[in-house]
């Protein structure tokens, strides 16, 4: 695989392709969602990154080189995120590009990137190929993956809340059926048959708006929990609905990623009880977090989103390549960073894992609570007045070895 990837770069370096490679300032390709579904989440992504920047631009940015952020919008399409991806690199010259949201599209800019002949970082979507059977020389991943969310979520939920029995509700695409297909594994590892512990499952378009079926059909299944592999807007739209409904009260809700910010905000007291699994939050009570944290409420007036905190980990994380490489230089960047290992906000000494180019990250459990029961830092700060408190912390234990993924770099 790598004698092939490396083939079509050197073939994109002689067509002076390859991004910015050395010059004084280091340029990011932030690639991602700035309309339809997923665009607040998108702007989550942006405003963590600007953040990132910020901050390096104001310490002699990186190795002494200023630090640009270039936008572009993939319009949650891979079509136009591959003519994006394109512009960034043979228009733009970054160095690095970074950011998609949707699994589907960061597939498509991972090939993308590697035929061009530059890293591609993905900081926030969960699909498992990037760093699985799809992976390339050139593809890295700060945040953890739909694999590592499943497993989690499932032994805390089999093992802490006595659950044996669950009902999917996710979005139809790259990522949440891949959610679901390592939510079956997970079950079968915990010694539950998932073809009887999951009682029913719907994934649904990504632009469903309307889940009154789904809801019903979950409240009718008798399940302990409805395990909602939903992220963005049709989180909101699907907990707000469960919400009214009191879905809530007949059963569980818990999911992968559905208790952020942008969740709460919406729903407020009709959150409460919702378990969730977490790549980050504000409720992780770590110094260097809370620092983020209070940085970015400083900038923003209001509390992070995990995809602003993802976002700012991978401006930092190849903040640290660059200077491990001493240059911006794709080439340079590729080999340096695998086994590289460096501080993030919330797990010290990470590790970018050689065989995959996966950084070795903690994933979290969060139950969202009142302020009264809420005992981790930023109280009193919540617009929605319930919190997320962490109850559990998993680490490296979660993550699949390089022979069970496919990719063996």
């Amino acid at each position: 695989m790598k004698a092939a990837v490396a083939g079509a770069a050197i073939t994109g370096t002689a067509g002076c392709i390859g991004g910015g490679g050395g010059g004084d300032t280091v340029r990011i390709g932030n690639l991602t969602s700035r309309s339809g579904p997923y665009a607040t989440l998108g702007e989550f992504a942006t405003t963590g990154a600007e953040l990132a920047v910020q901050e390096l631009n104001g310490n002699d940015g990186i190795g002494g080189r200023d630090v640009e952020l270039v936008t572009k919008d993939t319009e949650t399409d891979q079509t136009t995120a591959i003519q994006r991806t394109r512009e960034l690199v043979e228009s733009e010259n970054v160095d690095i590009v970074s950011n998609v949201i949707s699994s589907s599209v960061s597939l498509a800019v991972s090939s993308e990137c590697a035929s061009l002949g530059v890293p591609y970082l993905s900081t926030i979507n969960g699909t498992e190929l990037l760093t699985g059977a799809d992976c390339n020389e050139y593809t890295f991943r700060t945040n953890s993956q739909a694999p590592q969310a499943a497993f989690a979520c499932m032994k805390y939920l089999v093992e802490e809340r006595d659950v044996e029995s669950i009902y999917i509700v996710g979005s139809d695409y790259a990522w949440g059926q891949a959610v679901q297909n390592f939510t079956e594994r997970a079950l079968s590892d915990l010694g539950l048959d998932p073809n009887e512990a999951i009682v029913g499952s719907e994934l649904v378009p990504l632009d469903t708006s309307d889940y009154s079926t789904q809801i019903t059909n979950a409240s009718d299944s008798g399940a302990d929990v409805c395990w909602s592999i939903l992220a963005g807007t049709p989180a909101v739209q699907f907990l707000s609905q469960a919400g009214d409904f009191g879905l809530g009260e007949e059963m569980l809700i818990s999911g992968p990623t559905i208790n952020q910010v942008d969740h709460l905000r919406s729903l407020g007291d009709t959150a409460q009880g919702v378990v969730g699994g977490s790549r980050w939050s504000y409720s992780v009570d770590k110094p260097r977090s809370t620092e983020f944290t209070q940085a970015y409420l400083d900038e923003h007036g209001e509390l992070p989103h995990v995809f602003a905190a993802e976002a700012y980990i991978g401006v930092h994380a190849f903040a640290e390549a660059v200077r491990a490489a001493e240059s911006p230089d794709p080439e340079s960047v590729i080999e340096t960073w695998p086994g590289l290992t460096w501080d993030t906000i919330d797990n010290d000494g990470t590790v970018m894992r050689e065989c995959d180019h996966q950084a070795m990250v903690p994933f979290y459990i969060t139950e969202i609570v009142t302020e009264d029961e809420y005992d981790g830092p930023y109280a009193g700060e919540s617009e929605a007045g319930v919190y997320p408190q962490v109850v559990a912390e998993y680490g490296e234990e979660m993550f699949r070895d390089c022979g069970e993924t496919g990719c063996n770099l």
